[in-house]
């Protein structure tokens, strides 16, 4: 069945080939067999306990219902849904949409993304997770028998991905991050070696809202008080995620020190002295500073 703009639909129980659209809707009866559903642009609904083939589209939704069986998912920048024990006999990949799974779901391949966060419940995945800048949760009870990993972004961000593994969550292989992550890990859960990141342990039912973020903080009152109490010292500062780095530090006199240094993308350290006790420093947006013993 084939149509450009007009929505395509199934019997329930039914056997049919592939379904491809171009704008329109696919909608899959409960217990229908298919071949195979595709569109650009539709959202395709695969409802209870059908059997289809892979699924895909560019900008539309999946949405697959409970029982239900199909041979792979795929979409660019739709989300993906998959319902109570969904079964997945390949993988399942997003570039820049949700992925999210229901209790009980099988996903027998791998989950990629790119940018589109990631939320299992409950679920078993017998590949690897595959990132990039996503969020993942690997909720209460879900199983990864291979590893996670998030690949190093090109982009430059403030945020730092957050990574949950819940409650009596199980990662049996290798943990690796190839840039920063907000990395929390329940007391009850268990992972394999962790590589680029350090684990932050809760034992709530739900992790931290929040770990530090780099960027705009409010700052406190005084923020170096209790660091810098030298007179007149030198201070290593090391300033990342910009490629020009200014750093303005102040003292009681009202004196200020402007230190500028201009590198490539990345981090450099840069050094600047101000007289007095230091009391406040300040920094542009994206910038982690890094305050370093005087010499």
């Amino acid at each position: 069945m084939r149509s450009v703009s007009d929505d395509l639909r199934t019997q329930p129980g039914r056997r049919y080939g592939q379904l491809v659209s171009v704008s329109g809707d696919v909608r899959i009866a409960a217990r229908a067999i298919v071949g195979g559903a595709t569109t650009t642009s539709g959202d395709i609904h695969v409802h209870e306990e059908a059997a289809v083939g892979p699924v895909g589209s560019i900008s539309g939704d999946l949405v697959v219902g409970n029982r239900a069986w199909v041979r792979g998912a795929e979409t660019v920048s739709g989300n993906i849904t998959l319902g109570l024990d969904v079964e997945v006999e390949d993988g399942v990949k997003s570039t820049s949409g949700t992925i999210k799974t229901d209790h009980g779901c099988r996903i027998k391949g791998d989950v990629k993304s790119v940018s589109g966060d990631i939320v299992l419940h409950a679920t078993k995945v017998e590949g690897d997770i595959h990132a990039v800048s996503s969020d993942l949760t690997v909720a209460a009870d879900s199983q990864v028998n291979g590893g996670i990993h998030l690949h190093r972004t090109t982009s430059a961000s403030c945020r730092l991905p957050r990574i949950v593994i819940g409650p009596h969550a199980r990662v049996e292989g290798g943990l690796v991050f190839d840039a920063p992550v907000d990395l929390f890990v329940h007391t009850t859960a268990h992972t394999g070696p962790i590589r680029g990141a350090s684990r932050i342990v809760y034992s709530t039912p739900h992790p931290p809202h929040a770990a530090l973020q780099p960027g705009p903080q409010p700052p406190p009152a005084s923020p170096l008080e209790m660091t810098l109490q030298a007179l007149a010292q030198r201070v290593q500062v090391r300033v990342s995620n910009t490629s020009r780095n200014t750093v303005v530090m102040g003292n009681t006199s009202g004196e200020r020190t402007v230190i500028t240094s201009t590198s490539a993308n990345g981090s450099t350290t840069i050094t600047g002295s101000v007289t007095g006790n230091v009391t406040h420093y300040s920094a542009g947006p994206c910038q982690i500073i890094t305050m370093g013993q005087p010499w």
